[in-house]
């Protein structure tokens, strides 16, 4: 699959970027993480791309793909999402879960869920199913879109020589850090199953 990134990136420069992360954005499992870095490793080594040209690429598609993502949940109906939804092993009950996490964790669902593979397919989707507001998913997305194009476009230049190690080192990371949110939301839970309801 890189390979085959890395001749589109050659081929089609920023535009492949650009494409890339907006389908993902759109619930797409494409590889737009991997464009962004193979993009940013690129510039350091040929030349061809600049590092700017690919953060702001990246970081267009992102902000894009995530309002196309949210106005998808917004507005199909919930069987065609569980359908949708299904195609990454989440049952009906793990997306109803889902959203409810989504929709009581708004900004911070948006914003994190820029860092975090899976979610990063999902959360926008997640968003407009939940109803959160558009304003506030956009203002939160955009910032972790820019976020994420900077710091990824940053390791993907400074270590474009090293670039299978990077990918192994990022995969390593995403899946600690998910485990790491769902560890936290599974504590969240309990704790909240466990404190006495008001009687008020």
């Amino acid at each position: 699959m890189n390979e085959t990134v890395l001749h589109l990136i050659d081929q089609f420069g920023y535009a492949t970027i650009t494409l890339l992360i907006l389908a993902e954005g759109l619930g797409l499992p494409l590889p737009g993480e991997a464009s962004l870095i193979i993009g940013a490793a690129l510039a350091a080594t040929t030349g061809r791309l600049t590092l700017v040209g690919v953060v702001i690429a990246a970081a267009a598609g992102a902000i894009a793909g995530a309002a196309g993502g949210y106005w998808i949940g917004a507005s199909v109906r919930d069987t065609t999402l569980l359908r949708w939804a299904s195609r990454f092993g989440v049952s009906a009950e793990r997306f109803e879960k889902a959203r409810t996490l989504v929709r009581k964790n708004g900004a911070r669902a948006a914003l994190v869920g820029r860092f975090v593979t899976i979610l990063r397919i999902l959360v926008a989707v997640l968003s407009g199913a939940s109803r959160m507001p558009f304003g506030e998913f956009f203002v939160f997305s955009s910032i972790g879109a820019a976020i994420w194009a900077v710091a990824y476009g940053l390791l993907g230049y400074t270590f474009g020589d090293e670039l299978p190690w990077l990918q192994h080192v990022l995969g390593r990371t995403t899946l600690i850090v998910t485990l790491a949110i769902i560890l936290v939301i599974s504590l969240t839970v309990m704790v909240r199953r466990r404190l006495p309801r008001s009687t008020a």
